[in-house]
């Protein structure tokens, strides 16, 4: 139970409390993987920080995606024109697949950015291919 004010408690479900333990572990893993990658990122392919523009870029597209081509095209094209951040654009679309709230639709047009960024990782742009190893990093915990 919660405080809410003097003398009030709220209850929660166990089902609640296990939605958002399981939130809470998946922030925390998050964060310490993200540590740990700042630390060893150094000098491999995909290791550069996104600046705050860019970032602000990746998740205006992330949040704006829908299954139309034009929209999956665009952030696609984002992602392989910033192949040096690959680590960081993976793990922001990682992250955006694991929120519990987001529906469906969205969630679905996210994989398919995710099926579009592996299917190019073959291409001639340089450090594409680091977008391969970083989703072999991070699928597993979106499934």
């Amino acid at each position: 139970a919660k405080a809410q004010g003097p003398g009030v408690l709220m209850k929660f479900s166990p089902e609640d409390l296990l939605l958002e333990r399981e939130r809470i572990r998946l922030e925390e893993r998050a964060t310490l993987e993200r540590q740990k990658r700042d630390r060893d990122k150094k000098g491999i392919a995909g290791g550069k920080r996104l600046s705050d523009s860019e970032w602000d870029k990746l998740e205006q597209l992330l949040r704006m995606i829908r299954g139309t081509r034009s929209t999956v095209l665009e952030a696609m094209v984002f992602c392989l024109d910033h192949c040096d951040w690959a680590i960081e654009i993976t793990e922001c679309i990682a992250e955006s697949l694991t929120i519990l709230e987001t529906d469906w639709p969205l969630k679905m047009a996210r994989l398919m950015l995710v099926s579009d960024i592996l299917h190019n990782t073959a291409s001639s742009r340089p450090a594409a291919w680091a977008y391969r190893r970083e989703f072999e990093r991070s699928l597993p915990d979106i499934f």
